[in-house]
């Protein structure tokens, strides 16, 4: 467990350090206006992603709407760090494997820049990985003859949630 949090805790420090503090391009100042109104982005809204937008930007600290807004990125980012740690833990049993393919997933160019501005991606992959860990808890659960429905179950949830949120899932 906890290589579990030094895989969320270092990278998401070191997200939070280069957190934009302002509004990037793309569809950034569409989501980080309508996570401070609490309204409606362009279709199809998003309304997960801007329910969670809304609690950060209000949280009561001296930064401006944007850069709150994208602090969101760095946490859902870092959490994706935790989670496919989680699941190559699962693959490999290798503590010192799956800390090093989070690290190179965590610092890897592209999903290093969505760690630092706010867009539908982060929340999009999270959910995506979440579904994905269950469907390995699953798969386990039947091999060890013990199958627990729970797990499928679940699986489908973040992935239905995924669906929902974003159509690339």
């Amino acid at each position: 467990m906890l290589f579990f949090f030094i895989a969320v805790i270092v990278p998401l420090f070191i997200f939070i350090k280069g957190v934009s503090p302002s509004v990037y391009a793309g569809d950034s100042g569409d989501i980080i206006l309508a996570s401070w109104f609490g309204g409606v982005a362009h279709p199809p809204g998003y309304p997960i992603q801007i329910m969670l937008g809304w609690l950060f930007t209000h949280i009561p600290y001296e930064a401006s709407v944007a850069y709150k807004a994208n602090l969101l990125a760095a946490f859902v980012q870092a959490s994706v760090v935790g989670v496919f740690y989680l699941i190559i833990k699962k693959l490999t049993d290798n503590i010192f494997v799956s800390l090093a393919s989070s690290f190179v997933l965590a610092f890897n160019p592209l999903f290093w820049l969505y760690a630092h501005i706010i867009e539908v991606f982060q929340l999009n992959l999270l959910l995506v990985v979440c579904s994905i860990y269950f469907l390995i808890c699953w798969r386990e659960s039947l091999l060890k003859k013990k199958e627990k429905a729970g797990y499928l179950y679940i699986c489908i949830l973040f992935f239905g949630l995924a669906v929902f949120h974003h159509h690339t899932s």
